[in-house]
């Protein structure tokens, strides 16, 4: 570098002679890049015989430190031998021949650098390359003997942790098998298949802990799988006590029902087809739940919904009679409302007044028929259209008595004027007129009278 600067150098001399200063300056440049390549250099190699001076020691020291610590990993692999299985720690298996292997180099590799750094070769950077693959690779040894040592570490923690598991796994299923035996009738076959792969799985445990050299790893994942297999089997054993209990308790209060259902159904004749439908149809359940609920094995929960279900229809059945008993007292009350219109409208027929009331009774009579055959609702409107009919009998019969009454008033205003004439025989026109609509009106009030009706016959029903 310092040779190209001065070449540079003498180049620049000539293009300032030659005129050329434009050349001269790219020439000055090129110089003064040449002079501090060659200063860089210098520094690097200064540093470089430092550093390959200083690191020596340094690696030499770290050779022996590893040879000393060699003697702790292969203690670790002779216990890794001895007790674990060898597929638990395939994974640092090759560690110690690998450390062996580059160790055995490093000393030739610290000799090189020497070599390369002496005063005789000063070949500093290279020299000081070589020390830094020589401390990558003694950090490569450090890692792979600790590897093993915490590859051990692990294991014996996952041994430790597995002897604690195989105890909660023993003190489970004491606790899962109390329950089932004490729940012996009430707990189904999922628990007990799960409690008894639980049971399989820790027997084959024990005789896997028995080896020489145990796969803790795996113990460790089939000690947590049985001990799911115990919770589950507790916690559908616990499932089943609970529905069992709920089935008692609503089934008790099913049947209360039930029995409250049926007075309201033994006490009316009104209800109909339907309410008694839902109301067999939950005594059915009931029976047949009567029967299986001591010993429900499991089937707590289906048995519970079809209590459930008895409950519902017992509610619809409820329900149903109720509006069956609403809708007779209605069809009996629009009936009577009926034959009060067709008394009413039969009233004017003794003053002479036509009165046709046979289409509402016909209505009426229907009417009583549906009630008595449980068909409430045509009932009540056929009923109802016979109240109607009735009353358009009576507004016209009460138009014709209005008639008859006008002509009534002339009539006796005419009477009127003739009683105003003088007297004949001693009586006058007066006093005979006014005998004469006495008898008049006495005899109309006395035509009037409506006959008596018969009441219509109770409604009977068959329903219940």
């Amino acid at each position: 570098a310092l040779g190209q600067g001065e070449t540079a150098q003498s180049e620049v001399l000539a293009a300032l002679r030659a005129g050329d200063p434009d050349l001269g300056a790219e020439k000055l440049n090129a110089a003064q890049a040449s002079v501090q390549e060659a200063q860089a250099t210098i520094e690097r190699v200064q540093k470089a015989r430092s550093f390959c001076e200083r690191d020596n020691t340094a690696r030499v020291r770290e050779t022996e430190r590893l040879r000393t610590a060699i003697s702790q990993a292969e203690s670790y692999q002779a216990d890794l031998e001895r007790d674990f299985a060898p597929s638990s720690w395939s994974g640092v298996a090759r560690n110690l021949e690998q450390a062996h292997a580059l160790m055995a180099t490093f000393a030739r590799q610290v000799q090189d650098a020497v070599a390369a750094a002496s005063s005789t070769n000063q070949e500093y950077l290279k020299g000081g390359g070589l020390f830094e693959e020589l401390a990558r690779q003694q950090q490569i040894v450090l890692r792979l003997m600790s590897g093993l040592g915490e590859q051990l570490n692990s294991l014996l923690a996952v041994r430790d942790e597995s002897r604690k598991l195989i105890d909660l796994l023993t003190a489970r299923e004491r606790q899962a098998e109390l329950l089932l035996r004490q729940n012996e009738l009430i707990v189904g076959d999922v628990a007990r298949q799960s409690m008894a792969k639980a049971q399989q799985v820790r027997q084959e445990i024990l005789v896997r802990t028995g080896k020489s050299r145990p796969d803790w790893p795996a113990l460790r994942q089939s000690l947590a799988e049985a001990i799911e297999d115990v919770s589950i089997a507790q916690s559908q054993a616990e499932d089943d006590i609970k529905n069992f209990q709920d089935l008692n308790r609503e089934f008790e209060q099913t049947r209360r029902t039930a029995s409250r259902v049926y007075a309201l159904l033994s006490s009316h004749q009104e209800d109909r087809l339907a309410a008694n439908q839902h109301y067999q149809a939950a005594a059915d359940a009931l029976d047949r739940i009567a029967l299986a609920i001591q010993e429900p094995r499991g089937a707590a929960a289906a048995w519970l919904a079809q209590v459930r279900d008895a409950a519902g229809d017992l509610k619809r059945s409820e329900e149903l009679a109720q509006e069956d008993i609403r809708l007779a007292a209605q069809a009996q009350s629009v009936i009577s409302e009926g034959a009060q219109a067709i008394r009413q409208a039969q009233g004017y027929s003794g003053m002479g007044i036509s009165s046709d009331t046979s289409d509402p009774q016909a209505q009426l009579m229907q009417a009583q028929h549906l009630l008595q055959s449980q068909n409430y609702e045509q009932s009540i409107q056929h009923a109802g259209a016979a109240t109607q009919s009735a009353r358009q009998v009576y507004y016209a019969a009460m138009q014709q008595a209005m008639l008859q009454q006008t002509a009534a008033d002339a009539e006796q205003r005419r009477q009127a004027a003739r009683m105003a004439a003088p007297a004949r025989d001693g009586i006058s026109f007066g006093a005979i007129a006014a005998t004469t609509a006495a008898a008049t009106i006495l005899e109309n009030v006395a035509s009037a009278a409506p006959p008596p009706t018969p009441a219509p016959e109770p409604a009977t029903a068959g329903g219940s």
